[in-house]
């Protein structure tokens, strides 16, 4: 059993690495294509996969009808434990696959080995804001 124990989390602004901008740009297409995938409320309807089948994004978005999308990055390829959770509106992933956007302010977890970033400094970290409870004997 596991309870919950949040930890301070640092505000970051990094550069959006290229994987997640070609993701991005991918999603962006399927926005303006109005494909099934980007109109429906989901939260893993846009994916895409790199060398092998091993995931790099996946996202959707929020609200039927609504303007903002959720998305999970895998920052390092064959790796699920760094990473990013984070949202953004229409607008924004069309100049992030412009390339008028090229950052993102997200919150990251104090422990520096990591890695995880987040939308607000309240979101949780499963690797770091739990803490196993002793079985009891």
């Amino acid at each position: 059993m596991r309870r919950k124990v949040p930890k301070p989390k640092v505000q970051q602004t990094v550069e959006i690495p290229l994987r997640l901008v070609e993701f991005l740009r991918y999603a962006n297409e399927m926005i303006v294509e109005d494909d099934e995938s980007a109109t429906i409320s989901s939260d893993d309807l846009i994916q895409i996969e790199e060398v092998r089948g091993y995931l790099l994004a996946y996202g959707g978005l929020i609200e039927e009808g609504g303007s903002r999308f959720s998305f999970t990055y895998f920052a390092e390829p064959k790796q699920t434990r760094k990473k990013w959770e984070f949202e953004l509106t229409i607008e924004q992933i069309a100049m992030i696959a412009a390339g008028q956007i090229t950052e993102l302010t997200l919150w990251a977890c104090s422990a520096p080995d990591c890695g995880c970033k987040f939308q607000t400094r309240n979101d949780s970290c499963f690797y770091c804001d739990y803490e196993e409870i002793p079985a009891a004997s």
